[in-house]
């Protein structure tokens, strides 16, 4: 899986926003990636996921007014087994 940034946000978002990536298997978290801004390089997650029925991709955002910027998601994630 890979985290990609866009190209260009304000520079109010990019301060306030620091979000948290988790990938969760069954309920259970398998990896996490603290504190990414816009703009950092991608990053991959090397993630054993032997006998997983269940996939999940969140995103946690870290400061309250999270609802002014927008949406935050993960970018083309891509499961290679």
């Amino acid at each position: 899986m890979i985290l990609k940034a866009p190209r260009t946000i304000s520079p109010d978002r990019k301060y306030a926003e620091n979000p948290t990536f988790l990938v969760l298997g069954d309920g259970r978290l398998l990896a996490e990636k603290k504190n990414v801004r816009f703009g950092d390089t991608v990053y991959s997650f090397d993630v054993d996921i032997t006998g997983v029925e269940r996939l999940a991709l969140v995103v946690l955002r870290n400061y309250e007014a999270g609802w002014l910027y927008g949406a935050i998601c993960w970018g083309e994630p891509v499961l290679v087994r």
